[in-house]
């Protein structure tokens, strides 16, 4: 016998694959972020190490995008990205950028997109995504 929350999860797993199909097919490939010239040119490789399917942080960013006017493009979310991590003396790398992220949770720096709690820092890194 097969209980009700089986199915209800089945049917969840069903619609999500559904989603991540529909996305792949309709988000082309993204670029690295190597080719994007920041204040500190370490911080693309940087981020790009650290985020590993581009295609859902470019969902993400997109939305996190469509909320701000006028949207700011990558070279600008580098920028205050790296300029956060100087105001806090953290080195421009993956153990940086993840202190950064606790800083913004701990300051109460959260951003609401579509009930998904993330950082300041966690929006910007993917919306570098969605304007590549």
């Amino acid at each position: 016998m097969i209980s009700g929350f089986t199915l209800s999860r089945r049917r969840m797993l069903q619609q999500l694959a559904a989603f991540l199909g529909a996305t792949s097919v309709a988000l082309p490939a993204r670029a690295a972020l190597k080719g994007v010239f920041p204040a500190d040119p370490a911080l693309p490789s940087v981020i790009d190490e650290l985020i590993e399917n581009r295609d859902s942080a470019a969902v993400i960013g997109a939305v996190y995008l469509s909320r701000i006017e006028p949207a700011p493009s990558v070279e600008e979310l580098l920028a205050d990205i790296h300029r956060s991590l100087q105001e806090e003396s953290l080195p421009v790398d993956r153990h940086g950028l993840l202190r950064r992220i606790e800083f913004d949770f701990e300051r109460g720096a959260i951003v609401n997109l579509n009930g998904w709690l993330l950082s300041a820092t966690e929006a910007r890194i993917c919306a570098c995504y969605a304007g590549v």
